[in-house]
């Protein structure tokens, strides 16, 4: 397995378990109903469990078995390409993703416009991730 590949499987496993407290937590809260605003805690388990883990573990598959060999060809026919940007995506991808986690239920619970900002910025970085996979997948198709 790449390092890279690695590194997703490793923090979608870590998203896994912080998810699966989070609904429990959740699933507590609609049972002894202790958070007024039990729906920010629903967004935080989504957040977890299908960008965190899902999300993760799809990118661990696809760089350790189509984007690393394809990576390898190319660095071995004599022109590497961008070999940083698998990192670029775990990077900004595992920094926006606690930015949004936090930032939307701030935004709820305190109405303080900052965390919308936190909130809005991590979800630019998610972006700029996917939009990094997606080039790096559409290259690796060209060749």
């Amino acid at each position: 397995m790449s390092a890279i590949a690695k590194r997703f499987l490793i923090a979608s496993l870590g998203y896994l378990i912080l998810g699966l407290l989070a609904q429990t937590v959740t699933v507590f809260d609609v049972w002894l109903g202790f958070n007024p605003l039990a729906y920010t805690a629903v967004s935080a388990t989504m957040q977890l469990l299908w960008l965190g883990w899902l999300t993760q573990l799809g990118l661990a598959l696809v760089y350790d078995r189509w984007l690393m060999p394809v990576r390898e060809q190319i660095i071995s026919g004599g022109s590497p390409r961008r070999p940083g940007l698998p990192m670029t995506v775990f990077v900004l991808f595992n920094i926006g993703l606690p930015l949004v986690i936090i930032g939307q239920p701030g935004l709820i619970m305190l109405g303080d416009n900052w965390l919308g900002a936190v909130a809005a910025f991590g979800a630019l970085l998610q972006l700029f991730a996917g939009l990094a996979f997606v080039y790096d997948v559409w290259k690796a198709m060209l060749r």
